[in-house]
């Protein structure tokens, strides 16, 4: 988790980032602060394949 923070301080709102950040909450049992950076990194998804995919994530972390 100290890695995707660490990126967020460096990159700032970059997709990269939230996508990081979700997986380590994911990995926490942190299930609201997850969803959070997934919906962010759904937006900002650089092309439809991410955006697929973190839409998946969203639906999945929604349903918990």
């Amino acid at each position: 988790m100290e890695v995707f923070q660490l990126n967020v301080k460096r990159f700032g709102e970059a997709w990269p980032t939230h996508v990081g950040m979700a997986r380590g909450y994911m990995a926490l049992g942190e299930k609201a602060k997850a969803l959070e950076h997934a919906k962010k990194a759904a937006v900002q998804a650089p092309d439809p394949l991410n955006k697929r995919g973190m839409e998946e994530l969203v639906k999945q972390l929604s349903a918990l």
